[in-house]
């Protein structure tokens, strides 16, 4: 299957029509709500072709954010799961949806890697959208954003997320050029983030272990983790976003947050299982 549709996480396609389409676009735009999309707004959708408003990624004082746009949203609900435990890569006739003039172009934010939340735009007004929370259930991911070889749906979304994550990753590292500061151990001086090389290794082996609790699979993490580079001791704590937005009333919680919170947990439980067992 060469043709470059959109795919869900139930290997549904989307006929996004976008000619010669750009990929891993960053777009500007005016804001970025925690709140669900107004009503007024589900009718029309901005042109899949950005404005130059949009593609102008000078940010100025009026708050605007960065995103990137990763997929699309159409409005046809289908009811359909599509094809399980296949890959998309090996359909030949996958179950398509037609282009739809008001599907509305789905991002997340180019500037955070700790927790991937989506959103679509609307209220277009000066070349500019505001960005509104959506599930990630609705979007058809853009073929940058996939690993067409993997056949369950949970798998794909841990790991089309962490692509995404790892594409933001990397363009902040590409931005800020490269450094000729030299690793210490010293933490007044520096402290040096955890090397993402390994992230598909370390994903796999959490969800096995989310599937099977076997005790091994922990000492296989413990033992990547302390390899991938020493100074990850010096690193700052986790935020734990996610917990901390479900102990606060006032932030709506979508179903990929739910998934995110569990791996804040299980993360915890891991490390304190860690602290405590002699592996040796």
């Amino acid at each position: 299957m060469k043709t470059d549709h959109a795919f869900n996480y139930h290997a549904i396609a989307y006929d996004h029509g976008i000619e010669d389409r750009q990929k891993h676009v960053r777009l500007r735009v005016r804001n970025l709500s925690s709140n669900k999309p107004p009503e007024a707004a589900s009718g029309q959708a901005p042109s899949v072709r950005p404005t130059a408003e949009e593609l102008d990624l000078n940010i100025g004082d009026g708050g605007d954010c960065l995103v990137l746009w990763i997929g699309m949203a159409p409005t046809t609900e289908t009811g359909t799961k599509g094809k399980k435990g296949i890959a998309i890569s090996s359909l030949e006739d996958p179950h398509l949806l037609p282009h739809e003039p008001n599907a509305q172009r789905v991002v997340v934010s180019a500037t955070s890697t700790k927790m991937t939340h989506s959103y679509v735009l609307v209220d277009q007004v000066d070349g500019l959208c505001d960005g509104y929370r959506v599930a990630l259930d609705k979007c058809h991911f853009f073929s940058e954003f996939r690993d067409d070889d993997l056949t369950a749906a949970e798998k794909q979304r841990s790991t089309w997320s962490a692509i995404i994550r790892e594409h933001i990753s990397g363009s902040q590292s590409k931005a800020s050029g490269p450094s000729s500061i030299s690793k210490s151990h010293n933490r007044a001086e520096i402290r040096v983030p955890w090397l993402l090389s390994r992230t598909y290794e370390i994903k796999a082996l959490a969800a096995q272990y989310c599937d099977k609790r076997e005790p091994w699979i922990l000492k296989e993490l413990y033992q990547i983790a302390t390899s991938i580079d020493p100074d990850y001791t010096h690193a700052p704590p986790p935020k734990n976003v996610g917990i901390r937005a479900l102990s606060d009333t006032r932030i709506e919680i979508f179903p990929e947050d739910a998934i995110d919170i569990v791996e804040e947990i299980e993360r915890c439980v891991l490390a304190s299982i860690m602290s405590q067992r002699d592996w040796n």
